[in-house]
């Protein structure tokens, strides 16, 4: 018995078959030579040949005594599908019937099992089941079936033809299998539907902590606005970095309970890499400023910047990545390198996204579990508590769904580099249509990597480029240019002499003051240049130069009778009635509120509003409805913009029934800027600019 189990349900017939035929081959063959001595043999031979017979005719018996300790069902056919050999187990299903016995016909056997029903032939009738069994009998090399018995047993039948023509049949009891199976089966439903739960639980609970914390972080930005001691600033800095923090982690524990749930969710839509680098490097700017750190962003120049791809996630990616480069590193630059490979006749690159930085490096030890759940690097106790340890797990499975790749190299106490591998459709390649008479550049940038990147792309887009340390080398060398760009970080008083000379000398020439922090232009009081944030990226760098023109074209227009424009705001929170309120206070903006979505519709009507901010979860009728009652009320030619206002995240609004009508979307906590670049993008053209 112990030495069938060994043996696997193929293994197990090929192993009786060999026997079955060398123990009948044996036979055969002393037979035959028994019947053509016995005349001539003497009585010693004849009895050696006797002994001989009885030999095989005991290891036949030792071979059928074995195959009758196995629970398994063995049998064979020959050549005529008639039954000549089986075990207990075998005909142990039809034990009360007298007629399945040896020599009774495949075919009667499979007949009597469905007509007296042995076996469940499910929506077959008798007698398809009977054709469906016989016909699969006649071929060649039969595939292994399950039947399922009447008493709930369930059998795997595997049969194999041999060289002669005989069936070796072998009925495996499975029912254990399958009953181990159906308990798994039960146990993994009821572990999804748990992590459903979970998932459904924590989008519920991140839903309900972001409608309050818009309240919370919009107030305290609001605040921080206005006019505070020192230790005010820090207690309301305090108030909007902590909520952030929250919101950080709801967003990463819904983030994860998504992932076990495997409703990570990856939507593809065209976007500009370059652009979301710079937003991300932008949300950034602040914190680095305070650290004196220079972010840089090195985008490869023969690269395109539209894509198709999850531009959410691809941003949440690059907010993570960056977001630690600047928290861990306390001098220096954290420079983003962008490169991309494109097979040929492809629209797909290769893109490589590397953020490298200069602070303390991880521990050699921690590097193979970096991108593990929960992990955090020890090395800065500062910061090491900070957190869930969930985010770079959470990029990884990103990259991952995005069909990429993560790498990380660091050196303790030399800095880090991560770098993310991703396949990226090509959208459209951007076109350039600067203005012809620009043709040569200065750059004045203390930061010797920043002012080579800018370089670079001021060379690759035509321009003869220069490079300075100091606005004094200009002056010494009375430098013409068309564009001056130079960084503002220099001494006030040398920067308002340097651009003066410039503009005694030239006129024409245009200035850009470069820099990344918080202040401008207006501050410096410098009126003849105009503010560019840094870092430069290719896109704002075109858009810049595109705009310029020469004074002499530049002559005013005459004024035109402009208006303020009309904003209708749906939102039943008060707070957040407040909060929007005072975002666009002093500006150029006619705003209405409403309660519910009901008065939505009704104001709508009465206020013919130019932009529309609505509220998904309002009473007596929520913003979805409320959208889809506007859109009734317009012609198709002529559809207001009209912008949603959830606490929904990002994955939440692309699997959410949300009505059709919507045509932005800003999730709370709402940002002030992203309110600012709506209005200007819908700003119709006799309006007045919002100021």
């Amino acid at each position: 018995m112990s030495f069938f189990k060994r043996f696997t349900g193929k293994e197990k017939i090929e192993v009786l078959e060999k026997k079955l035929i060398e123990a009948s081959t044996k036979i055969e063959q002393l037979e035959n030579k028994n019947t053509a001595l016995s005349t001539v043999a003497s009585t010693s031979q004849h009895q050696l040949l006797q002994e001989a017979y009885a030999a095989a005719n005991m290891a036949e018996l030792r071979l059928w005594e074995a195959v009758e300790t196995i629970d398994d069902g063995f049998a064979i056919y020959n050549q005529n599908n008639t039954l000549i050999a089986a075990n207990h187990a075998y005909l142990k299903t039809f034990e009360n019937y007298s007629q399945i016995k040896i020599g009774v016909a495949y075919e009667d056997l499979i007949y009597l099992a469905a007509n007296e029903g042995l076996v469940e032939t499910l929506s077959k009738t008798p007698k398809e089941f009977t054709e469906f069994m016989l016909e699969r009998w006649e071929e060649d090399t039969p595939d292994p079936i399950t039947v399922q018995l009447t008493n709930n047993r369930f059998l795997s039948l595997i049969d194999r033809r041999g060289s002669s023509g005989d069936m070796v049949s072998l009925c495996l009891d499975i029912t254990e299998t399958i009953r181990h199976e159906k308990e798994l089966k039960h146990a993994n439903a009821r572990t999804q539907k748990a992590i459903n739960a979970q998932a459904a639980f924590f989008a519920n609970i991140n839903h309900e902590i972001r409608t309050p914390m818009n309240g919370i972080i919009g107030m305290a930005e609001l605040l921080e606005n206005t006019a505070l001691n020192s230790d005010q600033n820090l207690y309301v800095n305090t108030i909007k970095k902590s909520g952030q923090s929250l919101i950080r982690i709801v967003n990463e524990v819904l983030d994860q309970s998504k992932i076990q749930a495997n409703k990570l969710r990856i939507h593809q839509e065209a976007f500009n890499l370059e652009q979301s680098i710079k937003d991300v490097v932008t949300l950034m700017q602040a914190q680095a400023f305070s650290k004196e750190l220079e972010l840089i962003i090195d985008y490869d120049l023969f690269m395109p910047s539209n894509f198709i791809s999850d531009a959410g996630r691809i941003r949440q990616v690059l907010t993570n990545l960056i977001g630690n480069a600047v928290k861990f590193t306390t001098k220096g630059n954290v420079i983003i390198r962008i490169t991309g490979y494109q097979k040929k006749n492809q629209s797909e690159i290769n893109v490589h996204i590397s953020v490298e930085d200069s602070g303390a490096g991880i521990q050699e030890k921690e590097l193979p579990y970096i991108f593990d759940d929960f992990t955090q690097s020890e090395h800065n106790t500062t910061t090491s508590q900070e957190g869930t340890g969930l985010g770079l797990s959470i990029t990884r499975k990103i990259i991952e769904a995005l069909k990429g790749e993560i790498f990380v190299n660091s050196t303790e106490g030399v800095g880090s580099c991560f770098t993310v591998c991703l396949p990226l459709k090509i959208d459209n390649r951007e076109t350039h249509n600067l203005p012809q008479w620009l043709k040569k550049s200065s750059i004045v940038d203390a930061n010797a990597l920043s002012a080579e990147i800018l370089h670079k792309q001021l060379s690759a887009l035509g321009f003869d480029a220069a490079i300075y340390d100091t606005p004094e080398q200009i002056i010494e060398e009375k430098k013409i240019s068309h564009i001056y760009f130079i960084d503002s970080k220099i001494d006030p008083n040398t920067l308002k002499k340097s651009i003066s000379f410039i503009k005694d000398i030239y006129p024409e020439s245009h200035i850009f003051l470069m820099g990344g922090g918080p202040s401008s232009v207006q501050d410096m009081n410098i009126e003849q240049a105009q503010w560019i944030k840094k870092p430069l990226l290719r896109t704002d760098l075109i858009h810049a130069i595109s705009q310029i023109i020469p004074q002499q074209q530049n002559k005013p227009k005459a004024d035109k009778p402009l208006r303020n424009i009309r904003i209708l705001c749906a939102e039943d929170n008060k707070v957040n009635q407040l909060l929007i309120r005072k975002l666009i206070e002093n500006m150029n903006i006619d705003l209405c509120f409403a309660d519910d979505g009901k008065a939505a519709v009704e104001a709508f009507k009465q206020t013919k509003p130019d932009l529309v901010f609505m509220d998904i979860s309002m009473p007596h009728m929520d913003g979805n409805q409320a959208t889809d009652a506007i859109r009734k009320l317009e012609s198709h030619t002529s559809l207001t913009p009209i912008a949603a206002l959830t606490a929904h995240t990002p994955d939440d609004i692309a699997s959410t029934n949300f009505s059709a009508g919507f045509d932005y979307y800003l999730n709370k906590p709402i940002n002030k800027v992203e309110v600012i670049k709506i209005i200007q993008q819908v700003l119709p053209s006799n309006c007045l600019p919002i100021g």
